[in-house]
């Protein structure tokens, strides 16, 4: 004949053991939810702004290390495209020169409209000029502002 134990009921460890359960999943979905929420507002924080500016200091680190060019689309007025022309981060950071942010557009893609002011944006054909507005992609001014040592005027020493 089986003995009934009075200090041990199987149905309240079962559901001490659910609730503990469902408190851990419930928790866990919580913390998910912060550390995403985190992630896409720092995601945000990342992205270049309007008025950020990218300062090409002439001859502030070894500019043989950016061995790429940077194909943009030139714009007249406020969309009339020029065509297509080259920025060179060497030639930028040898020669000095700044872009400025002047608008986001986004669309089908996202696109910045920055302003260009400089010697010139490459050495060889499809140089943008001295002086132009530019249309370029976010990946494109990224790079740019890597080649630059991040956005702002005072460089942050990234390749020293």
């Amino acid at each position: 004949m089986p003995r009934h134990d009075r200090e041990h009921d199987d149905r309240v460890d079962t559901g001490f053991a659910l609730s503990v359960s469902a408190l851990t999943a419930v928790i866990a979905l919580l913390i998910f939810a912060v550390i995403s929420s985190l992630m896409v507002m720092g995601v945000e924080a990342l992205r270049p702004r309007v008025g950020d500016m990218i300062v090409f200091k002439p001859g502030w680190h070894d500019t043989d290390s950016w061995r790429t060019e940077i194909v943009a689309l030139g714009l007249e007025g406020p969309s009339r495209v020029l065509g297509e022309c080259k920025l060179n981060p060497a030639t930028l950071a040898h020669e000095g020169g700044s872009l400025v942010i002047e608008a986001r557009h986004t669309g089908d893609e996202t696109l910045y409209r920055v302003h260009w002011a400089g010697k010139r944006t490459t050495t060889g054909a499809g140089n943008c000029g001295a002086d132009a507005d530019l249309l370029l992609s976010p990946g494109d001014v990224q790079r740019l502002a890597g080649a630059a040592g991040g956005f702002g005027v005072k460089n942050k020493g990234v390749f020293w």
